[in-house]
């Protein structure tokens, strides 16, 4: 190989990165990681990775969002100009601007697309009618005929990647869970579950971002429709824009079966996840076929039943219908929700037919894909 360096472009790194990063660095001579912040998990970078800290990732608001993710890319068009010249470049889409650099090099670059854009603008009412919106389409459409590989994660969203790569198509890779062979905590065994004093409860817990595209109430009006069952707990761990929002309503109407939690410790995790005997996705419609949360790796690698918020044409719904491990329901179907959740519980067998279906999706989706990535750079 006559490239013996590689620089890799992710403002928030976690175990998906990692192990690409890692792929990539089995290759590679020398791997640059570009980052604004980096979540370490069981497999850590390798020797010949040299990490640089640039301009961290902020999920306080949309507008705090642009600042940082247009300073991070300055950041790495400079460093990409005059810094690191000739070397391959392997972006993702975290954040969505640096890609860009595509439209003024020669070199060889590659993009991974976690999240549509501009398609995801639509959730903040900017269409395909706006000027933004527009020019970015057509910038899509340059970057990715440059490319030497475009890759996303499900078919629903290959389907929309595609408007933008001209005939070319993006490939499908899969992505994975971080946890490795770590398995579920169990119950009796979860000293982060006791030290709450959760041991004994039915949980229902969302655990991740509270952003605009997470309508975290639909659980509170849940918890008001159960709140006479004092075995069901409802379970809100997370941070976000929206985070303090959640947490004024739930002070306000002093719900007695919610709990609200900051973002765990990373060595902790496993433990509050496996604490979970409903695990809640929230996919607001307005973004269904352009993003797939990539936490659904982790809860079924841990075995655990899913339970979704999501319109019936979202690609969360077609992996559900594959694995058979959860159920989808529209976020206005409060009394169905309510009535699955105590059928749940009170019937264990059934929510067990869920979690070894769960599992077997996890053997689906293995962090040797991590290798496909590197692949395209060899050719």
């Amino acid at each position: 190989m006559k490239n013996k360096k590689l620089i890799y472009v992710d403002q928030l790194v976690h175990y998906i990165s990692l192990d690409i990063v890692n792929a990539f660095a089995e290759e590679f001579d020398e791997v640059i990681l570009l980052t604004g912040f980096i979540r370490q998990h069981e497999r850590p970078l390798k020797e010949n990775v040299k990490v640089v800290k640039l301009k961290k990732y902020e999920r306080n608001s949309f507008r705090s969002r642009i600042w940082c993710w247009s300073v991070f890319t300055v950041q790495v068009w400079l460093r990409l100009l005059f810094l690191y010249k000739g070397a391959a470049v392997f972006f993702t889409t975290k954040p969505p601007l640096t890609q860009f650099y595509g439209l003024i090099t020669r070199r060889r670059f590659a993009v991974q697309v976690l999240d549509v854009y501009p398609d995801i603008l639509k959730l903040y009412n900017i269409g395909e009618n706006n000027l933004v919106y527009r020019i970015w389409a057509f910038l899509n459409k340059v970057v990715f005929r440059r490319a030497i590989e475009v890759s996303t994660i499900s078919i629903r969203m290959k389907n929309l990647v595609d408007e933008y790569t001209e005939g070319r198509g993006a490939d499908i890779i899969r992505l994975w869970s971080g946890f490795g062979n770590v398995g579920r905590v169990e119950r009796k065994n979860n000293e982060w579950a006791k030290k709450l004093g959760i041991q004994d409860k039915f949980v229902i817990q969302y655990a991740g971002n509270i952003g605009h595209a997470h309508n975290v109430e639909v659980m509170l009006e849940i918890a008001e429709k159960l709140k006479n069952d004092n075995e069901i707990l409802f379970q809100i761990i997370g941070w976000g824009e929206r985070f303090s929002v959640i947490e004024n309503k739930i002070r306000q109407k002093n719900y007695p079966n919610v709990m609200m939690l900051p973002m765990q410790p990373i060595d902790v995790v496993n433990q509050s996840l496996s604490a979970a005997n409903l695990s809640v996705i929230l996919l607001e419609e307005k973004v269904a076929d352009v993003s797939l949360p990539s936490k659904i790796y982790n809860l079924q690698n841990l075995g655990i039943p899913l339970l979704c918020f999501a319109p019936p044409s979202s690609e969360l719904n077609t992996h559900l219908n594959e694995f058979k491990n959860g159920v989808r329901f529209l976020e206005s179907e409060i009394d169905e929700i309510a009535g699955f959740i105590l059928d749940c519980k009170n019937d264990p067998l059934s929510l067990e037919v869920f979690s070894q279906n769960s599992l077997l999706a996890a053997a689906s989706f293995s962090h040797n894909n991590a290798k496909k990535f590197v692949e395209p750079f060899l050719q």
